[in-house]
């Protein structure tokens, strides 16, 4: 069952139980809908965002749409070590040679071992294997020409005949197309399956906002 009749107050947001699912959900500024939820534990009516455990937090989503942006914001406001993926996944700057697969696992798993972290990235394949240690995942399901808009002036300065570029936009461009690695199909079977606090943000407006309910 899921309760309907919420109206946009970005100041001071509600959140509402869903009985029947375990979840909550609030009215968000861009998609006018957040999906808090939690692993079957009873709840009040209305609850913060603050009473979220962000310990030990998992940030997915499409490449360009601000996962790094919110993990920075994250690991600043609750001093939370950040370790990006793709500086464990890739070899290089330019991301043109990947790390073997058992190594890069390896890797994630001694940054998730720590007590407390933010990791972020794309590769549902990694993800996968650290949820067990996460206390809390954000899903950026923002949609993919805003990411393609991200990555055009975030790499502004590059060549736009660029074949690494070129392919990265492509990549961002078809996130809700493909059904492998990386994909939006991936990141919806880790955010349903993950037991803990999970909260999906539609837009950099909703990252902005929960930001600023911290």
């Amino acid at each position: 069952m899921r309760t309907e009749g919420l109206t946009n107050n970005v100041g001071h947001p509600q959140y509402l139980w869903e009985r029947a699912c375990s979840r909550m959900l609030t009215v968000s500024p861009c998609s006018g809908v957040w999906h808090i939820a939690f692993a079957s534990k009873p709840a009040p009516t209305f609850l913060s965002v603050s009473l979220m455990d962000l310990t030990r937090t998992l940030i997915i989503g499409n490449s360009g749409s601000g996962k790094s942006w919110l993990a920075q914001r994250l690991s600043e406001q609750l001093q939370l070590p950040w370790t990006d993926l793709d500086h464990i996944h890739w070899l290089s700057d330019e991301h043109s040679i990947a790390r073997p697969r058992a190594e890069v696992l390896g890797m994630a798993r001694i940054a998730a071992s720590e007590e407390r972290w933010v990791i972020e990235g794309v590769y549902d394949w990694i993800i996968s294997e650290l949820l067990p240690r996460a206390t809390a995942l954000i899903w950026l399901s923002v949609e993919d020409e805003e990411c393609v808009a991200n990555i055009r002036q975030r790499e502004a300065k590059r060549d736009e005949n660029d074949e690494l570029l070129i392919a990265l936009l492509d990549w961002a461009g078809s996130y809700r197309a493909r059904d492998g690695s990386g994909g939006f199909a991936a990141h919806q079977r880790l955010f349903d399956g993950f037991g803990g606090f999970k909260l999906q943000l539609m837009c950099r407006k909703d990252a902005t906002a929960f930001i600023t309910h911290l």
